[in-house]
């Protein structure tokens, strides 16, 4: 959708800063899911490497947002809670207690 939008403005720029700020995203989910990956049991059973790291890119995106909040009418408040929980629930070993 936004990615749509830029290519059709023709703003190499925007179209760039665009780029820089998925890549951006993309090390700080690597990084962070790199971390649980360290910590014994902080990832569900059987996901991988870089699955956990590609599943959070994807759903913390901003044209994920764009959809919740302009489309859905969601707030911010509850873009971020839906995330948190859907992220706890696919992620994190808690959620298979």
């Amino acid at each position: 959708m936004r990615r749509a939008a830029f290519d059709a403005m023709g703003i190499p720029e925007v179209r760039a800063l665009a780029q820089a700020g998925d890549a951006n995203r993309r090390k700080a989910t690597d990084t962070l899911v790199g971390r649980w990956q360290h910590r014994a049991g902080a990832l569900r059973h059987g996901l991988g490497q870089q699955r956990p790291a590609e599943a959070m890119w994807l759903l913390s995106s901003v044209e994920q947002y764009l959809l919740a909040s302009d489309v859905l009418g969601w707030s911010g408040d509850a873009y971020e809670q839906w995330l948190c929980q859907l992220l706890d629930h696919v992620l994190l070993a808690s959620a298979d207690t």
